[in-house]
């Protein structure tokens, strides 16, 4: 640089001073003094308007603006070349050069045309293999996905070498998942890493390969090629999705602890977006489905403490509250089932299931507090809103016992009575109530009756354990019924005690493994006393 410089200040309108300026700026574009370089360049464009360099002056100043990421000027130079210089040597460069520029600035489709012209007019050409591969990458981009792999497939034909090899398969495999090849996109990256283990972009090949294998529905194959990305890849930008992924596959096999694990590794390395949303989201629920109510209900929380805005604000809401009542918070979660009602009232795409159990849990975590009137508040729309929700018999029964709480029997056997009509344990258990209530008022003949309806009904003998349960409590309360009458019962005490005896005697032959069987049993012996 410095003898080219002396040179030329020695004279600068010498014979050779325009070749001389041109050697200067590629030894400054050798220094990296591109400011330099496009000065010198634009020095002999001024000097020298008639030199016959001027078609390699105005490349130059493109390689080097090209260089400094002036796409626009470096383009504008190239193209100089290409229309005012129709015969020069570095017309293909040129056109290779303003093809990369408008790929640069993602001009796809100009830059397909631009490569095309290099490509079928030089067909012997240095660049065309080169412009091949990037004509291959503006028709990916253009979604022309066959003719990508076909111009990467000619490119891979030449005698190309790393990593332009593995980048080349890279794009074709972008192109065939585009093209929804699948099978294919799969075997072009695993033939890549096969050949190149090390690949630069390792990370980025198994992530393409495990999305081609999820949209085949190829779950444990994805699951493998995330895996491996997660292991020799952990600090890639790409881990985090990774191990949701890993995460996803796990839940979905109803394996939580594992599913917990691979979430909380996704949550280390990532803190905003809707992943990092999903990722809290979902490890509160496979600590859920664990039981692991409190941390689960942390998670939550951190989802709404730092997503406010989060799509699944709705969700997590109701879930935090859920979890706070599964782990019998009852305060806690009664205040987050409050919470939950308003932004589920407020978002009218919001589940109605989940409405539902808003208010029933609400109202039950309320009535474990003994806070009848807001247990009442959110059990009190249920039947009315959600008429056909498997819900309501519950509804109804939680609603009996606010009413019974309140003092209000008239109200609490209507709901109980309506309860009762379903056939599960829900609807036994209101129809003990019903019993229970006719023997507070020591009106025995009607609970007797009551209590003999769940005795035999709901299935009998055929009914499940939660059903049994009742059958048996209904039974027991049927004996004491009569068993309190005995003492006065004057001419019907044999009555009372072979009614006594009939009920008890049931609980020990059909629900002889029920905690009240033993109970039974010595008041039978009690009761053959008294006859004999």
């Amino acid at each position: 640089v410095t003898a080219l410089e002396a040179s030329l200040a020695a004279d600068a309108k010498w014979r050779q001073a325009d070749e001389t300026l041109i050697v200067l700026s590629r030894a400054q574009r050798a220094q990296d003094k591109l400011a330099d370089a496009k000065q010198t360049v634009e020095r002999l464009l001024a000097s020298f308007p008639k030199s016959s360099l001027i078609d390699q002056a105005h490349y130059r100043l493109g390689e080097y603006s090209y260089a400094g990421e002036d796409y626009d000027i470096a383009s504008k130079e190239y193209e100089v070349v290409i229309a005012e210089h129709p015969k020069s040597i570095y017309l293909p460069f040129a056109l290779y050069g303003k093809g990369w520029c408008q790929l640069k600035t993602k001009a796809h489709a100009m830059a397909s045309e631009t490569f095309t012209q290099l490509i079928d007019g030089y067909a012997e050409h240095q660049l065309r293999p080169e412009a091949l591969y990037a004509r291959g990458m503006c028709r990916r981009q253009t979604n022309d996905f066959a003719a990508g792999v076909k111009d990467l497939d000619a490119f891979l034909q030449t005698d190309v070498k790393e990593p332009q090899r593995s980048n080349a398969r890279y794009e074709k495999g972008l192109c065939q998942v585009g093209a929804k090849d699948f099978t294919g996109a799969v075997k072009t990256f695993e033939q890549l890493l096969k050949d190149q283990p090390k690949y630069a972009a390792g990370d980025k090949v198994l992530y393409e390969i495990g999305w081609a294998q999820k949209s085949q529905n190829q779950t444990p194959e994805a699951t493998a090629a995330f895996t491996r990305l997660t292991k020799s890849y952990a600090d890639s930008p790409l881990a985090a999705e990774a191990f949701f992924h890993v995460g996803e596959a796990q839940y979905q096999a109803k394996k939580f602890a594992a599913a917990a694990t691979a979430y909380a590794q996704a949550q280390q390395r990532v803190s905003a977006g809707d992943l990092a949303e999903k990722v809290l989201y979902k490890l509160g629920w496979s600590k859920f489905q664990q039981q692991m109510y409190e941390p689960a209900s942390a998670d939550f929380a951190t989802l709404l403490a730092k997503h406010p805005q989060s799509s699944l604000t709705v969700d997590a809401t109701f879930m935090k509250a859920e979890s706070l009542f599964k782990f019998e918070q009852y305060a806690e979660a009664l205040d987050g089932f409050t919470s939950a009602r308003k932004v589920i009232e407020a978002a009218p795409k919001a589940s109605a299931v989940m409405h539902v159990l808003t208010l029933l849990h609400g109202g039950q975590a309320a009535g474990q507090l003994k806070k009848w009137d807001q247990a009442m508040a959110f059990l009190q729309e249920i039947p009315t809103k959600f008429p056909d929700s498997n819900y309501v018999p519950q509804a109804l029964f939680e609603r009996g016992r606010a009413h019974q709480a309140l003092g209000d029997k008239a109200m609490a056997m209507t709901d109980f009575q309506a309860a009762a009509k379903d056939r599960t344990a829900v609807g036994a258990q209101s129809q003990f109530m019903i019993g229970e209530i006719y023997f507070g008022d020591k009106v025995y003949d009607k609970a007797i009756l009551q209590f003999q309806r769940c005795v035999y009904g709901y299935g009998g003998e055929r009914a499940g354990e939660a059903v049994k349960k009742w059958q048996a409590k209904s039974a027991f309360e049927a004996a004491r019924c009569y068993d309190v009458q005995i003492r006065d019962a004057g001419e019907q005490k044999a009555k009372m005690i072979a009614g006594a005896t009939k009920m008890y005697q049931h609980i020990v032959d059909k629900h002889a493994s029920d905690p009240l069987a033993e109970a039974a049993r010595k008041r039978l012996a009690e009761l053959a006393k008294l006859s004999s």
